[in-house]
């Protein structure tokens, strides 16, 4: 056999499995049920009554930044539609609604920090310009929230025993051992500890004064 008779026949060969891989393909993707690309129109598609068709794209986007609160689970399914570029995913409503309190949760969090910080920074400057009286009331707003940031809790306790206002001291460390115990954080083990010396002080301070004031 000529060689180009053999180059001839390898080619109507590699043109002959060509077409068979193509066909192959295709009947697959035939069988598969595609997810519809508007769910106006979900009519390949049966969605559970318990489970919502959702957008890919918008549900990253509504939740860009909690996306770390997604179960396991979600994140992965998730992934692997992106992956094999789908638009859409079927989600059961249980875990859209566990996402959804999470994630008010994250951004609750995240607004009560953000105002704790701003306020400690505006009391820290009162503070420094010598504006006691402004920055009390910073420090008040800032423990009234009750976030966990101990910056505004310390410098109530310092400035009120300064001022001799021992009411207001033995109030604020009061406060503070409630609500840092209630936390059940051992971070915050020896701050109690020394709140519980602190106030003991202030009330030998308190009962000093009104002796001397007798």
């Amino acid at each position: 056999m000529e060689e180009w008779q053999i180059v001839m026949v390898g080619f109507f060969v590699y043109l002959f499995i060509v077409i068979i891989y193509q066909c192959f393909i295709k009947d697959n993707n035939s069988k598969r049920e595609p997810i519809p690309q508007d769910k106006k129109h979900s009519n390949t598609t049966e969605i559970p009554s318990n489970c919502t068709l959702l957008n890919i794209d918008e549900f990253y986007t509504k939740y860009r930044n909690a996306s770390h609160v997604f179960p396991k689970g979600l994140s992965r399914d998730l992934f692997r539609a992106r992956l094999n570029g789908e638009q859409y995913i079927i989600v059961q409503n249980s875990i859209i609604a566990e996402v959804d309190l999470k994630a008010k949760a994250h951004w609750k969090y995240e607004e009560l920090l953000y105002n704790c910080s701003y306020r400690n920074n505006q009391g820290i400057q009162l503070e420094k310009e010598g504006n006691i009286t402004e920055a009390i009331k910073i420090y008040e707003e800032n423990i009234a929230e009750g976030f966990p940031a101990l910056h505004s809790f310390n410098r109530l306790m310092i400035i009120y025993r300064r001022l001799k206002d021992y009411d207001n001291e033995i109030r604020v460390i009061d406060y503070s051992i409630a609500l840092f115990t209630k936390l059940k954080d051992s971070r915050y083990d020896d701050n109690i500890a020394n709140w519980i010396a602190r106030k003991a002080k202030s009330e030998k301070l308190k009962q000093k004064t009104k002796t001397n004031n007798i």
